[in-house]
Protein backbone atom coordinates (compact mmCIF):
# COMPACT_ATOMS: atom_id res chain seq x y z
CA UNK A 1 0.00 0.00 0.00
CA UNK A 2 2.87 2.61 1.07
CA UNK A 3 4.45 1.63 -2.32
CA UNK A 4 1.35 1.96 -4.38
CA UNK A 5 1.28 5.82 -2.57
CA UNK A 6 4.44 6.63 -3.34
CA UNK A 7 4.09 5.55 -6.96
CA UNK A 8 0.52 7.79 -7.44
CA UNK A 9 2.41 11.29 -5.66
CA UNK A 10 5.74 10.37 -8.16
CA UNK A 11 3.70 10.47 -10.89
CA UNK A 12 1.55 12.81 -10.63
CA UNK A 13 4.80 15.14 -9.16
CA UNK A 14 5.68 13.84 -13.01
CA UNK A 15 2.67 15.73 -14.10
CA UNK A 16 1.81 18.54 -12.52
CA UNK A 17 5.57 19.82 -11.02
CA UNK A 18 7.85 18.65 -13.69
CA UNK A 19 6.42 20.47 -16.68
CA UNK A 20 7.08 23.52 -15.22
CA UNK A 21 10.67 22.83 -14.26
CA UNK A 22 11.61 21.26 -17.76
CA UNK A 23 10.11 24.57 -19.27
CA UNK A 24 12.16 26.79 -16.74
CA UNK A 25 15.46 25.06 -17.27
CA UNK A 26 14.97 24.17 -20.91
CA UNK A 27 12.36 26.29 -22.17
CA UNK A 28 9.07 25.11 -23.76
CA UNK A 29 9.49 21.98 -25.83
CA UNK A 30 6.69 19.75 -27.13
CA UNK A 31 9.27 16.81 -25.80
CA UNK A 32 12.67 16.64 -23.50
CA UNK A 33 15.57 14.37 -24.17
CA UNK A 34 15.69 11.61 -21.60
CA UNK A 35 19.07 13.67 -19.98
CA UNK A 36 17.06 16.74 -19.50
CA UNK A 37 14.22 15.19 -17.70
CA UNK A 38 16.56 12.40 -15.68
CA UNK A 39 18.45 15.30 -14.11
CA UNK A 40 15.04 17.47 -13.48
CA UNK A 41 13.86 14.82 -11.87
CA UNK A 42 16.83 14.76 -9.50
CA UNK A 43 17.18 18.19 -9.19
CA UNK A 44 13.40 18.41 -7.50
CA UNK A 45 14.48 15.49 -5.60
CA UNK A 46 11.88 13.53 -6.98
CA UNK A 47 11.20 9.81 -6.53
CA UNK A 48 13.01 8.36 -9.43
CA UNK A 49 11.74 5.06 -8.96
CA UNK A 50 9.06 5.09 -11.56
CA UNK A 51 11.58 7.55 -13.88
CA UNK A 52 9.55 5.55 -16.71
CA UNK A 53 6.49 7.49 -16.35
CA UNK A 54 8.13 10.70 -16.26
CA UNK A 55 10.26 9.75 -19.92
CA UNK A 56 6.85 8.63 -21.28
CA UNK A 57 4.95 11.24 -20.22
CA UNK A 58 7.75 14.05 -21.93
CA UNK A 59 9.04 11.86 -24.56
CA UNK A 60 8.28 10.21 -27.95
CA UNK A 61 8.64 6.41 -28.42
CA UNK A 62 10.95 6.92 -31.21
CA UNK A 63 13.39 8.88 -29.08
CA UNK A 64 13.22 6.28 -26.19
CA UNK A 65 13.60 2.93 -28.06
CA UNK A 66 16.98 3.22 -29.28
CA UNK A 67 18.50 4.60 -25.70
CA UNK A 68 16.32 3.30 -23.39
CA UNK A 69 15.18 -0.23 -24.66
CA UNK A 70 13.54 -1.41 -20.52
CA UNK A 71 11.22 2.04 -20.57
CA UNK A 72 10.75 1.07 -24.55
CA UNK A 73 9.18 -2.66 -23.78
CA UNK A 74 7.10 -1.02 -21.29
CA UNK A 75 5.64 2.30 -23.30
CA UNK A 76 2.56 0.72 -24.79
CA UNK A 77 1.18 -0.14 -21.05
CA UNK A 78 2.81 3.05 -19.42
CA UNK A 79 1.00 5.28 -22.15
CA UNK A 80 -2.21 3.41 -21.98
CA UNK A 81 -2.33 3.90 -18.19
CA UNK A 82 -1.25 7.69 -18.70
CA UNK A 83 -3.90 8.48 -21.09
CA UNK A 84 -6.45 6.68 -19.02
CA UNK A 85 -5.59 8.34 -15.99
CA UNK A 86 -5.23 11.74 -17.48
CA UNK A 87 -6.01 12.17 -21.01
CA UNK A 88 -9.86 9.97 -20.89
CA UNK A 89 -7.94 7.25 -22.64
CA UNK A 90 -6.41 8.92 -25.34
CA UNK A 91 -2.47 8.00 -25.64
CA UNK A 92 -1.54 10.37 -28.84
CA UNK A 93 -0.52 13.20 -25.83
CA UNK A 94 2.85 14.59 -25.73
CA UNK A 95 4.91 16.93 -23.28
CA UNK A 96 2.87 20.24 -24.15
CA UNK A 97 -0.19 19.03 -22.70
CA UNK A 98 1.39 18.49 -19.80
CA UNK A 99 2.55 21.94 -19.61
CA UNK A 100 -0.83 23.14 -20.46
CA UNK A 101 -2.43 22.15 -17.50
CA UNK A 102 0.59 22.07 -15.18
CA UNK A 103 -0.86 24.19 -12.71
CA UNK A 104 -3.68 22.35 -11.15
CA UNK A 105 -4.47 19.11 -13.59
CA UNK A 106 -4.82 18.02 -16.74
CA UNK A 107 -7.23 16.58 -19.23
CA UNK A 108 -8.34 15.71 -23.38
CA UNK A 109 -5.27 16.24 -25.55
CA UNK A 110 -7.96 17.44 -28.05
CA UNK A 111 -8.84 20.59 -26.14
CA UNK A 112 -8.01 23.35 -27.35
CA UNK A 113 -6.11 25.79 -24.85
CA UNK A 114 -9.45 28.21 -24.40
CA UNK A 115 -11.90 25.51 -24.24
CA UNK A 116 -9.70 23.13 -22.17
CA UNK A 117 -11.73 21.24 -19.46
CA UNK A 118 -9.84 20.37 -16.76
CA UNK A 119 -10.27 17.79 -14.22
CA UNK A 120 -8.97 18.02 -11.03
CA UNK A 121 -11.00 14.81 -9.54
CA UNK A 122 -8.86 13.07 -12.26
CA UNK A 123 -5.43 13.59 -11.68
CA UNK A 124 -5.83 13.52 -8.27
CA UNK A 125 -7.73 10.22 -7.54
CA UNK A 126 -6.51 7.03 -7.12
CA UNK A 127 -6.94 5.20 -10.20
CA UNK A 128 -5.25 1.95 -11.49
CA UNK A 129 -1.36 3.07 -11.23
Amino acid sequence: MKNAIQKLLAIRSYARRLPKDLEKRYGRNVQYTPAQICKTVEKLKFNSEWIAYALCMHRRFADISDSHSAVAEKWPSIRSKIGKRFFRGNTEFSSAFFQRYKSNSVGNPNDTLSTAETDTDTISAGGDF
